[in-house]
């Protein structure tokens, strides 16, 4: 993110981590009063214990018309809010309150010079793309436009949508997502569509996404839910930094307990015939209690992760190089449990990702097929850790469904949902 720069030219707000090659450190919100005095950095929020008193990142800065006040966007709990503080560290005394909650803020700006009104960009779990308007002097805003009128123009209404909170790891509250069909009666059940993100310190937020869409699995007839499980972004930086050298326990434990949790009180959700689908960290993190497993750009072997071109990445996560925490980087390895892979398996895997390469995807799929697993291997030669380019996507979200609905007991034709892929359109 780029420094801002005050209107008169004389000050400047920036975000800085403490942590070196932490990709997920927390942000924190810096000032320089004086540009002649580079030297002279103040911290929004310092604490002695050094933590930072406010706990969340950053991630957006503007300047308020008459540079007193400093709007920034933040994630928290699922959400990217926007919030308003002094621009001055010694005037912010107290925490930021959020001037606008809902959905996610993806952009921001003020309208003029002159003008202290906002003009905001947010998207949801419904909606590619929302423009507002929004006084910050009262938080109101007002709705200039809306690219799927709110979902409607998609057949998609904020009703399918909701969140809860469960018990998770070491009696920590940990919150997920749920996304129903639009067709959805509570009379009904539908499978479970269990969507683990990657990173692994990301989030699923109440954001559009032309990748891992949840609509795209709710209007397949799934009831789809996303866990921001231990590790995940958004919850305060120590929830982030408790996977650092547990991979597979604290985050798995938390898998666990949200799969217990739905279980018991979503009677409507099927989770005998559910199928669990993930990329990169969240590809390494499916297991077998579902009929049918997607794993796209995931990990074969933890022992394998020297091959990355981001070697910061590892010795991080696994707290140091593998010939001096050898034992931490096979205690979560995947391989070491070959012997008990027995779930079909779609595995995707991208000829130029350098991140987690594909010889990981192609030692994955060699197993499944050795033990006579039933097991898709799928790769696109011209894209990387993700699919970005749009025959690709259609392509992508084609073998998934038909993979996932081939097990989970949806036995329709995939491009006849009731939202077609090419209806949805996903490129917005």
């Amino acid at each position: 993110m780029e420094p801002k720069f005050s209107h008169d030219g004389r000050k400047v707000a920036f975000v800085r981590m403490r942590n070196i090659q932490y990709e997920a450190d927390k942000t924190r919100l810096m000032m320089i009063p004086n540009i002649d005095e580079l030297d002279t950095v103040q911290e929004f929020y310092k604490s002695v214990d050094g933590k930072g008193g406010w706990d969340y990142s950053p991630s957006g800065i503007e300047w308020s018309v008459d540079d007193s006040e400093l709007y920034v966007s933040a994630e928290k709990h699922g959400r990217v809010l926007l919030w308003k503080l002094p621009s001055s560290p010694a005037l912010a005394t107290d925490l930021p309150e959020p001037i606008y909650k809902s959905e996610t803020i993806t952009g921001f700006r003020c309208l003029s010079d002159s003008d202290p009104r906002l003009l905001i960009t947010t998207s949801s779990l419904i909606d590619s793309a929302c423009y507002s308007i929004l006084d910050p002097r009262t938080n109101v805003s007002k709705v200039l436009s809306s690219a799927t009128k709110h979902g409607k123009s998609l057949g998609l209404s904020r009703s399918q949508c909701s969140d809860f909170w469960f018990t998770g790891c070491d009696g920590r509250r940990v919150h997920a997502w749920v996304m129903r069909p639009s067709s959805f009666t509570s009379s009904k059940k539908y499978p479970l569509a269990f969507l683990i993100h990657g990173g692994p310190q990301g989030a699923w937020l109440d954001s559009w996404s032309t990748r891992w869409n949840p609509a795209i699995f709710a209007e397949a007839g799934y009831v789809a839910v996303m866990i921001n499980p231990t590790g995940s972004t958004g919850y305060g930086q120590e929830f982030t930094d408790r996977i650092q050298n547990e991979w597979g326990g604290r985050p798995y434990i938390d898998l666990e307990k949200c799969w217990e949790h739905i279980e018991t009180t979503m009677p409507y959700v099927d989770v005998e015939n559910g199928v669990a689908l993930g990329a990169s960290y969240g590809g390494y993190m499916i297991s077998r209690k579902f009929r049918a497993l997607v794993c796209h750009d995931g990990v074969f072997s933890t022992l394998n992760q020297w091959s990355t071109e981001e070697l910061f990445f590892p010795i991080r996560e696994f707290g140091g190089p593998i010939w001096e925490c050898r034992d931490t980087y096979e205690k979560w390895d995947p391989a070491r449990f070959t012997d008990q892979w027995a779930t079909p398996m779609l595995v995707i895997h991208n000829e130029l990702d350098y991140r987690l390469p594909i010889s990981e995807g192609l030692a994955m799929f060699n197993v499944l097929q050795a033990r006579k697993i039933p097991s898709r291997f799928v790769m696109f030669p011209d894209e990387n850790h993700w699919v970005l380019k749009h025959e690709n996507s259609l392509v992508w979200h084609r073998e998934v469904l038909g993979f996932i609905n081939k097990f989970s007991g949806i036995d329709k034709d995939v491009l006849h949902t009731t939202v077609s892929l090419d209806r949805l359109n996903l490129d917005d």
